[in-house]
């Protein structure tokens, strides 16, 4: 493995792999994280364990000291990659994953086997890697995308424990989502211009939730991001919306949302907002957004 190999000036060191776990991801088990230190042990590669401690990153891990390791590997969901980057800081060390979320979206954007924790380790032994942007919410960082309104109230709804129920998980989170539902105007500028809706979503690969596909122009290294607006969020509008992103139809068509490729942009309203990154509860607005271009990498098939 030459990348895990490299030394630090004239002195050599063991490779070695900081390994990510979140307890509360949907399909995490402790077996499995235990499988995977085992696995890259076995090669000769020093594995440091930290396990997510009431959604923090464990063992008192600080950006700087990120350096010491050659990567880090992530047992878990999206919120798990959104976590552990945001804990290391980007470009710090490649990241790779072992899918064990509910939704798994990030590894199937970067086509990171889902259902098979032994191929996904494989990856990043195989040290072929992927450069991708990142978005900025306000200094923080996320990988896929950012909701504000509907969407952000649906992570707020979320249970803390997924994995008791996986994909309905969403489900039940969005039906309570909807009963709490009141819409406030949300003001997005983007330079000069100000555009008004009810929801928003802003991001930074195509696929949104596992199946869905808002932003069908989206890619993850072309240093934009792709906001779709949804102007009114009714349930008639609702469904339609989803019908659009399972692709029955068409989306860029719709007079009831706007579709813009951004670099960057601001959103505000009248009252707080909640809003979501990567699947997870963030806060609510004002909030400033901004692309950062090609700043991570990943570990990837070839």
């Amino acid at each position: 493995m030459k990348y895990f190999a490299r030394g630090i000036g004239v002195e050599q060191r063991s490779n070695s792999i900081l390994l990510f776990g979140n307890p509360q991801a949907g399909s995490f088990s402790q077996q499995l994280f235990y499988k995977i230190k085992a696995f890259f042990e076995l090669r000769g590669i020093h594995v440091v364990p930290s396990l997510e401690v009431r959604g923090r990153i464990g063992s008192g891990i600080a950006r700087g000291v990120s350096r010491q390791w050659d990567a880090a590997v992530v047992v878990g969901g999206d919120g798990t990659v959104n976590r552990c980057i945001n804990e290391l800081g980007p470009s710090t060390v490649p990241v790779g994953i072992i899918p064990a979320g509910t939704g798994n979206v990030i590894a199937r954007e970067l086509g990171i086997p889902v259902g098979d924790p032994r191929k996904a380790a494989q990856v990043v032994l195989a040290e072929h890697k992927r450069r991708v942007d990142l978005g900025v919410v306000n200094g923080r960082y996320f990988v896929l995308m950012a909701g504000v309104g509907f969407d952000g109230l649906v992570s707020l709804n979320l249970p803390i424990r997924k994995h008791r129920f996986g994909i309905w998980s969403y489900v039940i989170a969005a039906i309570k989502a909807y009963l709490k539902f009141r819409p406030t105007p949300l003001f997005v500028r983007t330079g000069k211009t100000v555009l008004v809706g009810e929801t928003a979503l802003i991001c930074n690969a195509r696929l949104y939730g596992g199946p869905l596909c808002f932003a069908c122009y989206a890619k993850m290294d072309d240093g934009l991001l792709d906001m779709i607006l949804f102007k009114k969020m009714g349930i008639l509008h609702i469904v339609r919306y989803l019908l659009m992103g399972s692709g029955m139809l068409p989306l860029v068509k719709s007079a009831n949302l706007r579709y813009l490729t951004v670099n960057r942009l601001e959103i505000f309203s009248h009252r707080p907002v909640p809003v979501q990154m990567d699947g997870e509860f963030y806060g609510a607005t004002p909030i400033q957004v901004s692309a950062l271009p090609g700043c991570q990498e990943f570990f990837v098939p070839r």
